[in-house]
Protein backbone atom coordinates (compact mmCIF):
# COMPACT_ATOMS: atom_id res chain seq x y z
CA UNK A 1 0.00 0.00 0.00
CA UNK A 2 2.64 2.75 0.75
CA UNK A 3 4.42 1.61 -2.65
CA UNK A 4 1.53 2.25 -4.44
CA UNK A 5 1.09 5.21 -2.58
CA UNK A 6 4.40 6.80 -2.85
CA UNK A 7 3.52 6.35 -6.47
CA UNK A 8 0.75 8.15 -6.68
CA UNK A 9 2.69 10.78 -5.23
CA UNK A 10 0.57 10.57 -1.56
CA UNK A 11 3.73 11.09 0.98
CA UNK A 12 1.59 11.21 3.72
CA UNK A 13 -0.20 8.18 3.20
CA UNK A 14 2.67 6.31 1.95
CA UNK A 15 4.23 6.98 5.55
CA UNK A 16 1.23 6.36 6.99
CA UNK A 17 0.85 3.32 5.60
CA UNK A 18 4.49 2.11 6.78
CA UNK A 19 3.66 3.11 9.98
CA UNK A 20 1.03 1.01 9.93
CA UNK A 21 3.01 -1.73 9.45
CA UNK A 22 5.38 -1.06 11.84
CA UNK A 23 2.58 -0.85 14.58
CA UNK A 24 1.32 -4.47 13.71
CA UNK A 25 4.49 -5.76 14.13
CA UNK A 26 6.84 -3.81 15.84
CA UNK A 27 9.57 -6.42 16.19
CA UNK A 28 9.69 -7.13 12.24
CA UNK A 29 12.96 -5.48 10.24
CA UNK A 30 10.99 -4.36 6.60
CA UNK A 31 8.64 -1.78 7.87
CA UNK A 32 11.20 0.06 9.24
CA UNK A 33 13.60 -0.43 5.96
CA UNK A 34 10.65 0.44 3.34
CA UNK A 35 9.91 3.39 5.38
CA UNK A 36 14.03 4.18 5.70
CA UNK A 37 13.93 3.84 1.70
CA UNK A 38 10.90 6.12 1.26
CA UNK A 39 12.92 8.71 3.73
CA UNK A 40 15.99 8.28 1.90
CA UNK A 41 14.33 8.45 -1.69
CA UNK A 42 12.45 11.64 -1.39
CA UNK A 43 15.83 13.15 0.55
CA UNK A 44 14.88 13.03 4.39
CA UNK A 45 18.48 10.85 4.75
CA UNK A 46 18.50 11.67 8.68
CA UNK A 47 15.18 9.89 9.15
CA UNK A 48 16.38 7.02 6.52
CA UNK A 49 19.58 6.87 8.80
CA UNK A 50 17.38 6.22 11.83
CA UNK A 51 14.86 4.13 10.27
CA UNK A 52 17.58 1.84 8.55
CA UNK A 53 19.34 1.90 12.32
CA UNK A 54 16.10 0.29 13.73
CA UNK A 55 15.84 -2.37 11.03
CA UNK A 56 19.09 -3.78 11.43
CA UNK A 57 18.56 -3.71 15.71
CA UNK A 58 15.73 -6.23 14.60
CA UNK A 59 17.85 -7.88 11.98
CA UNK A 60 21.60 -7.61 12.68
CA UNK A 61 22.51 -9.77 10.01
CA UNK A 62 21.12 -8.51 7.30
CA UNK A 63 24.07 -7.50 5.59
CA UNK A 64 22.73 -5.36 3.06
CA UNK A 65 21.08 -2.94 5.64
CA UNK A 66 24.66 -1.76 7.17
CA UNK A 67 25.18 -0.78 3.10
CA UNK A 68 21.48 1.81 3.09
CA UNK A 69 22.57 2.94 6.44
CA UNK A 70 25.97 3.99 5.39
CA UNK A 71 24.20 5.43 2.23
CA UNK A 72 22.09 7.69 4.25
CA UNK A 73 25.04 8.73 6.67
CA UNK A 74 27.22 9.49 3.44
CA UNK A 75 24.31 12.10 2.22
CA UNK A 76 24.66 13.69 5.86
CA UNK A 77 28.56 14.13 5.72
CA UNK A 78 28.84 11.30 8.33
CA UNK A 79 31.85 10.12 7.06
CA UNK A 80 33.39 7.92 9.48
CA UNK A 81 29.67 6.49 10.75
CA UNK A 82 29.53 5.85 6.96
CA UNK A 83 32.68 4.41 6.52
CA UNK A 84 32.03 1.77 9.90
CA UNK A 85 28.81 0.70 8.53
CA UNK A 86 30.03 -0.18 4.85
CA UNK A 87 33.09 -1.93 6.98
CA UNK A 88 30.27 -3.62 8.83
CA UNK A 89 28.31 -4.70 6.12
CA UNK A 90 31.34 -6.39 4.28
CA UNK A 91 32.61 -8.06 7.16
CA UNK A 92 29.18 -9.99 6.81
CA UNK A 93 29.56 -10.16 2.95
CA UNK A 94 30.81 -8.89 0.11
CA UNK A 95 28.67 -7.51 -2.14
CA UNK A 96 29.33 -4.99 -5.05
CA UNK A 97 27.27 -2.11 -3.64
CA UNK A 98 28.88 -2.42 -0.44
CA UNK A 99 32.17 -2.82 -1.93
CA UNK A 100 31.59 0.02 -4.61
CA UNK A 101 30.76 2.38 -1.62
CA UNK A 102 33.75 1.55 -0.13
CA UNK A 103 35.67 2.44 -2.95
CA UNK A 104 33.92 5.83 -3.44
CA UNK A 105 34.97 6.61 0.41
CA UNK A 106 38.48 5.72 0.03
CA UNK A 107 38.47 7.78 -3.46
CA UNK A 108 36.76 10.67 -1.61
CA UNK A 109 39.66 10.54 0.48
CA UNK A 110 42.15 10.74 -1.87
CA UNK A 111 43.19 6.80 -1.64
CA UNK A 112 42.48 5.60 -5.35
CA UNK A 113 44.66 3.12 -5.37
CA UNK A 114 42.52 1.76 -2.77
CA UNK A 115 39.65 2.60 -4.37
CA UNK A 116 40.53 0.79 -7.25
CA UNK A 117 40.91 -2.44 -5.41
CA UNK A 118 37.38 -2.33 -4.17
CA UNK A 119 35.85 -1.23 -7.28
CA UNK A 120 38.03 -4.13 -9.47
CA UNK A 121 36.44 -6.71 -7.07
CA UNK A 122 32.75 -5.43 -7.30
CA UNK A 123 33.18 -5.69 -11.01
CA UNK A 124 34.20 -9.15 -10.52
CA UNK A 125 30.71 -9.80 -8.62
CA UNK A 126 28.57 -7.89 -11.29
CA UNK A 127 29.98 -6.84 -14.49
CA UNK A 128 26.72 -5.53 -15.73
CA UNK A 129 26.95 -2.81 -13.34
CA UNK A 130 28.51 -0.25 -15.66
CA UNK A 131 28.45 2.67 -12.45
CA UNK A 132 30.92 0.66 -10.86
CA UNK A 133 33.32 0.96 -14.06
CA UNK A 134 32.62 4.72 -14.37
CA UNK A 135 34.27 5.04 -10.69
CA UNK A 136 37.25 3.02 -11.65
CA UNK A 137 37.87 4.83 -14.77
CA UNK A 138 37.45 8.06 -12.26
CA UNK A 139 40.13 6.66 -10.06
CA UNK A 140 42.66 5.48 -12.53
CA UNK A 141 42.47 8.17 -14.75
CA UNK A 142 43.36 10.60 -11.19
CA UNK A 143 45.97 8.10 -10.91
CA UNK A 144 47.30 8.69 -14.50
CA UNK A 145 46.44 5.37 -15.85
CA UNK A 146 45.41 6.82 -19.33
CA UNK A 147 44.77 4.01 -20.89
CA UNK A 148 42.95 2.10 -18.32
CA UNK A 149 40.47 4.48 -17.83
CA UNK A 150 40.04 5.35 -21.63
CA UNK A 151 39.22 1.37 -21.82
CA UNK A 152 36.66 1.34 -18.63
CA UNK A 153 35.09 4.63 -20.27
CA UNK A 154 34.42 3.44 -23.29
CA UNK A 155 32.34 0.34 -21.62
CA UNK A 156 30.87 2.27 -19.31
CA UNK A 157 29.60 4.17 -22.62
CA UNK A 158 28.40 1.20 -24.37
CA UNK A 159 26.43 0.09 -21.17
CA UNK A 160 24.57 3.26 -20.61
CA UNK A 161 23.71 3.76 -24.01
CA UNK A 162 22.50 0.67 -24.75
CA UNK A 163 20.19 1.59 -21.23
CA UNK A 164 18.98 4.50 -23.35
CA UNK A 165 18.47 2.56 -26.46
CA UNK A 166 15.68 0.59 -24.59
CA UNK A 167 14.76 3.65 -22.91
CA UNK A 168 15.91 6.73 -24.12
CA UNK A 169 13.86 8.88 -21.16
CA UNK A 170 15.67 7.52 -18.57
CA UNK A 171 17.27 10.48 -16.67
CA UNK A 172 19.56 8.74 -14.41
CA UNK A 173 20.94 7.02 -17.20
CA UNK A 174 21.18 10.07 -19.44
CA UNK A 175 23.61 11.74 -16.64
CA UNK A 176 25.60 9.06 -16.71
CA UNK A 177 26.41 9.34 -20.25
CA UNK A 178 27.35 12.83 -19.91
CA UNK A 179 30.05 12.04 -16.90
CA UNK A 180 30.97 9.49 -19.17
CA UNK A 181 31.68 11.75 -21.77
CA UNK A 182 33.29 14.71 -19.29
CA UNK A 183 35.62 11.45 -17.94
CA UNK A 184 36.63 10.37 -20.92
CA UNK A 185 37.58 14.09 -22.41
CA UNK A 186 39.58 14.86 -19.80
CA UNK A 187 41.14 11.20 -19.25
CA UNK A 188 45.07 13.04 -20.07
CA UNK A 189 44.42 15.89 -17.78
CA UNK A 190 45.30 14.53 -14.06
CA UNK A 191 44.60 17.50 -12.28
CA UNK A 192 40.58 17.39 -13.26
CA UNK A 193 38.64 16.45 -10.56
CA UNK A 194 34.80 14.98 -11.46
CA UNK A 195 32.30 14.63 -8.48
CA UNK A 196 33.36 11.07 -6.79
CA UNK A 197 29.69 8.64 -7.22
CA UNK A 198 28.98 6.48 -4.76
CA UNK A 199 25.65 4.52 -6.43
CA UNK A 200 24.96 3.24 -2.59
CA UNK A 201 21.78 4.24 -2.65
CA UNK A 202 19.07 1.85 -0.97
CA UNK A 203 17.45 -1.32 -2.46
CA UNK A 204 13.84 -0.48 -2.93
CA UNK A 205 11.58 -3.13 -1.10
CA UNK A 206 10.98 -6.18 -2.98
Amino acid sequence: MAEVYDKLQMPSEAIAAYQKAIELDPGYYAGYHGLGVFYYYHSNYLQAAEQFQKSIERAPGLYDEYTNLGAALDELGRDAEAEKAFSTSLKLRETPRALNSMGAMRAYQKKDAEAVSYYTRAIALDSAEYIYLINLADSNRRLGRVHEAKVEYLKAMDMALAALQKNPRLGYDRGFVAHIAAGWGTARERKTKLPRLCSCRPLRPR
